[in-house]
């Protein structure tokens, strides 16, 4: 009797007995007449067989979850396989395959796309806010912002991605006053004013004036992402590993019709346990710093 294949899982949990003449093609004629035992017999442990590990290991014990009519082994909390984690590569996939994304898409890079933008070639593209300023300029206001389509109903749906970049001091600083003392004086009132006068860059600080800024396209931008509610660039807070193994190639392969939205959810989710495997003393670290920004 054979299990062990998904057509043997019922509705609420169980397993039944399946054909297996219907998957196997029989003994190869090699191995006529030669007695063989499987030594790689697979089992899966009873769905409540870590119910009772101490509380303090509680969210990171195995359990059984039901997954598109499947039964499947989760560890933690989270697990990119199950849908509501990786719905929003299933919905970039949806965009592909109906024909929203240019064909050619997978060899633009970001900012040669945004110059076919300015140029008035491309109708709409992705961009970054340094660049709204000059962009304004070149096409006379003809360039306006919004934020990426909205797909979910959660508190941070539509809310714009702000990504800063800033000066901070090393714990190993020979002199930390001199340096926090050129901190402040980088963050002035007047020295903010001449940092924009001088790149045309929004400096990073919600003391700037924005008065200054003549583009109301810019400035209205500023006031309604950088001043408002507004989500932190998410790539810079997760593991490299996984920042150049899922979080970039499962939307290039998705918009190269290479993998499905769900297949993007198997990838991250495998590279992910392999970081967690190589890395356990980092794990820890990446939870207290999750547990700092739910609290921001």
């Amino acid at each position: 009797k054979f299990y062990w294949l998904a057509d043997g899982y019922a509705e609420g949990g169980f397993v039944k007995e399946i054909d297996q003449s219907a998957y196997v093609q029989g003994t190869h004629a090699l191995f006529n007449g030669i007695k063989i035992v499987d030594c790689d017999t697979h089992f899966t442990e009873p769905p409540d067989l870590f119910k009772s590990v101490p509380e303090k290991f509680r969210d990171r014990a195995p359990e059984v979850r039901r997954v598109d009519g499947l039964d499947r082994w989760f560890i933690g909390d989270k697990d990119f396989r199950d849908p509501k984690y990786h719905e929003h590569w299933v919905k970039l996939e949806e965009l592909k395959t109906k024909g929203f994304l240019n064909k050619d898409m997978s060899s633009l890079e970001l900012y040669p796309g945004i110059d076919l933008v300015v140029a008035g070639k491309l109708g709409i593209g992705q961009t970054v806010g340094t660049r709204l300023p000059a962009d304004s300029k070149a096409t006379g206001g003809k360039i306006g912002y919004m934020v990426m389509p909205v797909f979910g109903k959660g508190k941070l749906a539509g809310m714009p991605l702000v990504d800063m970049q800033g000066l901070g001091i090393s714990s190993n600083a020979e002199d930390p006053a001199a340096a926090a003392a050129f901190l402040e004086f980088l963050n002035s009132p007047e020295r903010l004013k001449a940092f924009w006068d001088t790149t045309g860059w929004l400096p990073s600080n919600t003391t700037f004036d924005a008065s200054v800024i003549a583009d109301e396209s810019v400035r209205t931008m500023w006031q309604k992402w950088g001043l408002a509610p507004n989500i932190s660039n998410i790539t810079n807070l997760v593991p490299g590993q996984w920042y150049e193994r899922a979080a970039i190639p499962t939307g290039q392969k998705i918009v190269a019709g290479e993998i499905s939205g769900e297949q993007a959810g198997e990838l991250a989710s495998d590279v992910a346990k392999e970081w967690r495997e190589f890395n356990p003393d980092m794990v820890d670290n990446y939870r207290k710093w999750a547990d700092d920004l739910a609290k921001m």
